[in-house]
C-alpha cells in the first residue's frame, strides 16, 4: 500500500502515464487550472518500473492565497463519485478523501480503465516560475536533493556571502540597511518551495538560532546554480559527494551538512527493508564516513 491513502502501488510506466493523462481530464475541470508536469523518480529513474505514487506539479492561476485553494480543491475532489476520488484506507486516514499537507493536496484516484487505483500528490504552484523550480527540484533523486539542501545551508559560511550576493544580484545594503551585529549572520536555505536568503540571529555564544528574517526569496533554478557555482549539479549523489569532501574547509561545515542531510533523508517505515530505503540507508552511510572525521 502506498503513504497516506493506502493505495495500491502503480505498476509500471506505461500505467503510470496512462493514470496520469486520465487524471489530467479530471483535474483539468477545476478552475483557473493550468497544467500538471510530472515530477520525482519517474523521471530520475528512467529504470524504475513501479511507483508508490504519481508526483505532479500541478500549476493552477488564481489570485486566492495558496492555503485557500489547497481547501477549495478538496472541496473540488469532495465533490467527485467516490468510485473516482477514492476513500483513503490506511489505518491513520482511513474513510479520509483528501489530505492537505504543506505544498501537497494528496488524493487516491481510481482509474476505470486499469480498474484500480493510486496515489496522486499535487504539489501545488501558482505560476511558471514556481512550477518550474519545483518540477526541476523534485527531479533530483532524494539523497541528491538532501545534499544539494546542505550545501545551500553552508553557501554563506564557506564562500564570502558578498561574493555569493553579487552573483545573484542581491543588493544587502537595500535589503538589510543596519548590515549584522554581533552573533548574527547570513545564511541561504533551500525547500522545494524557494530559495531563501535568511538574516539568522544566534543565542549569545552559540551557534543555536535565537530568530531569524527572510529578506531574500527566489524561485529561479538558475539562481540555486549560481549560489552552487562550484558544483556541477548535473553529477549524480556519489559524484557530487567526492566533490562537496574537496571543496568544504570551515569546521562548522562538515557537523552542519550532515544534519541537513539526515534530517531530510530518513528511512520511512514503509521503505524498511526495500530497494529504496536501502538505498537511502547507504547514502547516510556515505555522509556519515565522508565527514564524521572532521566533528
Amino acid at each position: 500500500m502506498s503513504g497516506v491513502t493506502g493505495a495500491e502501488r502503480v505498476r509500471s510506466r506505461n500505467d503510470f502515464q496512462h493514470f496520469v493523462n486520465s487524471y489530467k481530464a479530471l483535474i483539468g475541470q477545476y478552475p483557473g487550472f493550468c497544467s500538471i508536469a510530472i515530477s520525482g523518480s519517474y523521471n530520475s529513474n528512467i529504470n524504475k518500473q513501479d511507483f508508490g505514487d504519481i508526483d505532479l506539479v500541478t500549476h493552477i492561476n488564481t489570485t486566492k492565497l495558496k492555503s485557500k485553494l489547497k481547501k477549495d480543491l478538496q472541496q473540488f475532489f469532495l465533490q467527485q463519485p467516490e468510485s473516482i476520488i477514492v476513500p483513503f484506507s490506511s489505518v491513520k486516514y482511513a474513510g479520509r478523501r483528501s489530505y492537505n499537507s504543506g505544498e501537497i493536496v494528496t488524493v487516491r484516484y481510481f482509474d476505470t480503465d486499469l480498474g484500480y487505483s493510486v496515489q496522486i500528490d499535487n504539489i501545488i504552484a501558482l505560476d511558471t516560475t514556481e512550477a518550474d523550480f519545483k518540477r526541476k527540484f523534485l527531479d533530483f533523486p532524494a539523497t541528491k536533493q538532501g545534499l544539494i539542501l546542505g550545501l545551500v545551508k553552508i553557501a554563506a559560511v564557506e564562500t564570502e556571502p558578498n561574493l555569493l550576493f553579487d552573483k545573484l544580484g542581491i543588493d544587502i545594503d537595500a535589503l538589510d540597511p543596519e548590515g549584522n551585529k554581533f552573533y548574527q549572520e547570513y545564511e541561504f536555505n533551500l525547500s522545494s518551495s524557494e530559495l531563501q536568503l535568511r538574516k539568522v540571529t544566534y543565542i549569545a555564544g552559540t551557534f543555536q538560532q535565537d530568530s531569524r528574517s527572510i529578506l531574500w526569496t527566489s524561485r529561479n533554478m538558475q539562481h540555486l546554480e549560481q549560489l552552487l557555482y562550484q558544483y556541477d549539479l548535473t553529477q549524480n549523489f556519489d559524484n557530487l559527494l567526492e566533490n562537496t569532501k574537496i571543496m568544504l574547509h570551515n569546521p562548522r561545515s562538515y557537523k552542519r551538512i550532515t544534519g541537513v542531510f539526515t534530517s531530510m533523508v530518513s528511512v520511512k517505515s514503509g521503505e524498511v527493508g526495500t530497494k529504496k530505503g536501502e538505498e537511502k540507508t547507504l547514502a547516510i552511510g556515505k555522509i556519515y564516513t565522508a565527514f564524521e572525521e572532521h566533528w
